[in-house]
This record gives C-alpha cells, sequence and structure tokens, in this order.
C-alpha cells in the first residue's frame, strides 16, 4: 500500500501521471491495483507471521504456495498477457512512454518471483507478454545506466 502511494506521489512530481486524461490516469490507476491484487496472496504468504497468518505447518505452507503457483498467480498473468496484448505500445496503460504501473509490474516480475522461486512455481518464459515487458523496460536509457553502475 505505502510503495503504490509513493508510486503515485513520485509520478505526479514527474509528470508521469496523466492529470488532463482521466481515461488515462484510471487505467492507470487500475493497473496499479491490479498489480496490488496480483500478488496479495503471494506477499501474505511471504510475510505470513508478519501478516497475523499461520503457515506454521509443511502441510499448511505447501497448501498455500501450490495454490497461489498453480491457480492464483498464473490467473493474473494470464490477464496481464491480455492486456499486453491489446497494447498498442507495449507499455501497460497504452502510453508512449511507460508509466507508474510498469514500474510497479517490472519490480514484481523481475525482481520478486525470481527472488522467491523456491516459494512460487512461476516461470517468467510461460508469459511472453511479460517476458517482454520486462525486456522493453530493461532497455530503458536509465536502466541500462543503473545496470552498468551495479
Amino acid at each position: 500500500v505505502q510503495s503504490s502511494a509513493i508510486l503515485r506521489y513520485l509520478s505526479n512530481i514527474a509528470g508521469l501521471h496523466p492529470q488532463n486524461d482521466h481515461l488515462t490516469a484510471a487505467r492507470i490507476d487500475a493497473l496499479m491495483d491490479q498489480e496490488t491484487d496480483a500478488f496479495m496472496g503471494a506477499t501474505i504468504a511471504t510475510y505470513a507471521a508478519r501478516n497475523g497468518i499461520s503457515l506454521e505447518t509443511e502441510d499448511a505452507k505447501a497448501k498455500t504456495l501450490e495454490l497461489l503457483s498453480k491457480d492464483v498467480l498464473p490467473r493474473h498473468l494470464n490477464h496481464l498477457e491480455r492486456l499486453l496484448k491489446e497494447s498498442s505500445t507495449g507499455w501497460l496503460a497504452g502510453t508512449e512512454e511507460p508509466s507508474p504501473p510498469d514500474f510497479q509490474w517490472y519490480c514484481r516480475l523481475a525482481l520478486y518471483l525470481p527472488e522467491n522461486s523456491d516459494r512460487f512455481a512461476i516461470k517468467l518464459e510461460e508469459y511472453p507478454g511479460c517476458e517482454a515487458l520486462v525486456k522493453k523496460f530493461q532497455s530503458l536509457d536509465f536502466m541500462k545506466e543503473y545496470a552498468a553502475e551495479k
């Protein structure tokens, strides 16, 4: 929740959240909320104790991670695939430049899922639109500069 609020704030300052195009602004907000919905269960499972959820038994943990890996995350990623196919620009909101949800989804697809591959059996190559979004984002000049500095 805080990450989305910070991202919205920064995107307003940077001019990435359109002030005069209310439909695109609504699409951007919806795509940001969709990322939150898509990864809510995965985030809670990752930080179960902090969220007051008990996954103490191996059986409960295994069932939760299996459901997330085989049903919840694939359902959301398939929906994202459809949205990316509809985009004329390759960016989620159909904008000429990346918008806030592209940043948000990039972090989940390129960082969170690989870092949690021991928990979630998601292979990004099974989602070519998502994989293309990651590559498109990584091809941005500022991302190339960032990668070179690491």
